[in-house]
């Protein structure tokens, strides 16, 4: 867990890398000569699997290839009863993922309250703290579980969150 400053705020951050929750992380990704796994990371963790396990899942049912990412969001809504370690993605609904927006953006564009902007990751974490979650924003992949986030990259508390999908 660390402190990180957003503007005049202080925000704790609940976070993990994915090295320390999925097994043989290093080793095959280093055999492998790996990159743009966010993917196959977010995946491992999430689904609990190793990441040999969620490699090879990827490849045979999303057709990703060595060294390159997939549009998973697409991926997963064209088969979306797929199943992995007994289980299954189910997608959040969007509207959930909405919000009013800072008080300064409420203030001066929408006084009346509208739920109409995508919540960052640090507001998913607050409100989506039960569970297992696949948490994707603009080009990376990441997991969350009960509130703490599971990615290798470092976190990201202001990204947009573009889909949600809980594993269950």
């Amino acid at each position: 867990m660390s402190i990180i400053k957003i503007g005049k705020t202080k925000v704790m951050v609940k976070h993990t890398r994915s090295s320390e929750v999925v097994s043989d992380y290093k080793s095959r990704q280093k055999e492998l000569e790996e990159t743009n796994d966010c993917t196959v990371t977010a995946t491992a963790s999430a689904f609990e699997v190793s990441y040999k396990q969620a490699h090879q899942f990827l490849k045979e049912n999303y057709g990703r290839t060595h060294r390159k990412g997939i549009p998973y969001a697409i991926k997963i809504d064209e088969q979306p009863d797929l199943e992995l370690n007994g289980k299954k993605f189910h997608k959040v609904n969007i509207k959930s993922l909405l919000y009013p927006g800072s008080n300064r953006y409420i203030k001066e564009h929408n006084k009346q309250r509208v739920n109409c902007i995508k919540m960052p990751i640090s507001k998913v974490q607050e409100r989506f703290n039960k569970g297992t979650y696949l948490v994707l924003v603009k080009g990376h992949a990441l997991a969350m579980k009960d509130g703490v986030i599971i990615d290798e990259n470092g976190h990201m508390p202001r990204r947009k969150v573009m889909n949600l999908y809980e594993i269950k």
